[in-house]
């Protein structure tokens, strides 16, 4: 399990089977929301920060790989697990394309498109479609993104419900059969397709 301590910059590798701190890696940025994956390179976490730039290490020795200047504020990542990363960002203004796709190994933009900035996301297990809760605005929305096999967006839905039922971006995670997501202190379900 990975963690993340927003305040100290830290983040930490923990095996909770085990109970036991395997390492941790202090950052001299703040992290925001990271993902892990492998896209064929090893195991990567990926961790936007500060300076538009989203940060790639080793997740088995926390060493540093590479990194990605999207040269806008980051808030979140998702990787698919084969070359795709999906990054929340904040434009200037807003609405131009504050979710984007880029190429793993090539760093390249493939793709935008999104609603509202400075979002957190979550990659549904096992596809190319991304859900994605927004953290800056009342009340709190929903959309959801299918991408192709290159990272193109195919197809953007939003919220029915905008705002009716709870939904949280620091309580947000994907069932592992890709079915629901579960959110909220109050554990509000909702399937894949938004249905409460």
């Amino acid at each position: 399990l990975f963690m993340v301590d927003k305040t100290s910059g830290t983040i930490y590798k923990y095996n909770y089977e085990e109970e036991k701190l395997l390492d941790s890696l202090k950052l001299t940025f703040q992290p925001e929301y990271i993902d892990f994956g492998n896209s064929g390179l090893g195991n990567e976490l990926y961790i936007p920060g500060d300076g538009g730039v989203l940060r790639i290490y080793n997740a088995d020795d926390f060493s540093y790989v590479d990194e990605i200047d999207v040269g806008l504020p980051l808030s979140s990542v998702v990787s698919n697990n084969n070359g795709i990363l999906a990054v929340s960002c904040q434009p200037d203004p807003w609405w131009e394309d504050p979710l984007r796709v880029y190429n793993r190994q090539t760093k390249t933009m493939i793709d935008g498109n999104g609603d509202f900035d400075f979002t957190r996301l979550r990659m549904i297990p096992a596809t190319n479609e991304i859900i994605e809760i927004t953290r800056n605005i009342g009340p709190t929305d929903l959309d959801y993104y299918k991408l192709d096999a290159v990272g193109n967006v195919l197809e953007h839905k939003d919220d029915p419900y905008h705002g009716d039922y709870p939904l949280d971006p620091d309580i947000f995670r994907v069932s592992p059969d890709g079915k629901y997501f579960i959110t909220s202190s109050s554990g509000a379900l909702y399937d894949v397709s938004l249905l409460y």
